[in-house]
This record gives C-alpha cells, structure tokens and sequence, in this order.
C-alpha cells in the first residue's frame, strides 16, 4: 500500500501564478463593476446625484453634464473589465484611475473654493473616487496576466 504524505504538498509555481491572476482579476472586477453600477445610476438618475454637486443636478445642463460623467465611468469600467490583454488592461486601469483621481480633486477644490464644508455625499464620492483611482493604479501595477 502506498504511503500518504503526512504534510499537505507545497503550491507549485503553476498554483501560485493562477491564485495571484484569479485574485487580481476579482479586484479588477470588483472595482470596476461597483464604477460600472455608479454609472449607470449618474446615466438612469443624475438627478439623484444633487447633494453631490448641489441644486446644478436638477438643471437641464447639471443632468446632461452626469449623464455624461456616467457614460464616461461606465466606458472606462466596462473597458478595465473586458480587456483582453495586459497591456490594454493597465491602459484601461490608469485611464480610469486619472480620472477618478481628477474627480476627487475636482470635489474637494470646489469645496475649498466656495470655503464650504462638503456634504456627506460630496464627502462620499470624494473618498470613492480617490480610493477607486488609487485601487486601480495599484492593480494596473500589479496586473500580469
């Protein structure tokens, strides 16, 4: 009868580059769909979007202006998601970093500008946009598929 080895085996090289590419692929998903449902809110409803950039949402220009930012985010993520290769997957993740970075900077200047506090939306979205980019510079990094 043969004899079982009593220790579990080590990973093999194959293993550990398929965990690694299985839990960057999960990031790059998980990032980039929770954009893509952000998006499709700001594309449906920009309306809601009000205590984001004030009374400007409920204006003809402020809905055109968020439906536009949503269909910018929901490209940039649906793009991240569905890349093919590495190199357009970084492409698309430091697209999609820039300008949720840009977005989180935009949000607190506007902020500093008009010397007021920023809302618990506003507050929100900031800090979305700024982990969102940072995210997704990290994994455009790291990403080796």
């Amino acid at each position: 009868m043969p004899r079982l080895p009593l220790s579990p085996a080590r990973p093999t090289v194959t293993n550990t580059i398929a965990t690694r590419r299985s839990a960057l692929r999960s990031g790059v998903l998980a990032i980039n769909g929770l954009k893509a449902a952000i998006a499709i809110v700001f594309l449906v409803h920009p309306s809601a979007m009000d205590a984001w950039i004030g009374p400007t949402a409920q204006a003809h220009g402020g809905r055109v202006l968020l439906r536009s930012f949503g269909a910018r985010d929901l490209a940039l993520a649906l793009g991240a998601m569905t890349a093919r290769d590495v190199r357009a997957r970084r492409c698309w993740l430091v697209a999609g970093a820039a300008s949720d970075l840009v977005d989180s900077a935009a949000t607190l200047a506007a902020a500093r500008r008009a010397r007021q506090e920023l809302g618990p939306l506003s507050t929100l979205t900031a800090a979305w946009a700024a982990a969102s980019g940072v995210s997704c510079l990290v994994l455009a990094a790291v990403v080796s598929e």
